[in-house]
């Protein structure tokens, strides 16, 4: 029997297990955060904030755990340019903005965490 493995770096893969695997999810918040956490849940698995010339932009998993604390998990199998990591900027831009409309005050703001999982050509300079 001719069995393929789905790699990680394929979206459907990537988004299947960051939404229907609460371990993974934690096993990531843990390690970006550095805390002991008890539960992350995923608060959108695609987010379309807008941008102030209209544009829309995707984040792949929106993450927030028991503490309050927001995690940005992207996929990136293309180039990383310099548009590209203004791109992962803005986003973590939009998770503080989120928090600002829900009424979160600035005192109060909860940490944002960002991981890029990039699967392209190294990166130099």
């Amino acid at each position: 029997m001719d069995e393929q493995v789905i790699s990680f770096c394929t979206d459907y893969f990537f988004h299947y297990l960051l939404i229907h695997s609460p371990m993974v999810r934690l096993c990531i918040a843990e390690h970006l955060s550095g805390l002991e956490l008890k539960t992350v849940d995923v608060i959108n698995s695609e987010r379309y904030p807008s941008h102030k010339d209209g544009k829309k932009y995707v984040l792949d998993i929106t993450l927030k755990d028991h503490l309050g604390n927001l995690y940005n998990i992207e996929m990136q199998n293309g180039y990383i340019s310099a548009a590209e990591l203004a791109r992962f900027q803005i986003y973590t831009m939009s998770m503080i903005d989120l928090q600002i409309q829900e009424g979160v005050q600035y005192q109060d703001m909860r940490k944002v965490h960002s991981l890029i999982i990039y699967t392209g050509n190294p990166i130099r300079n």
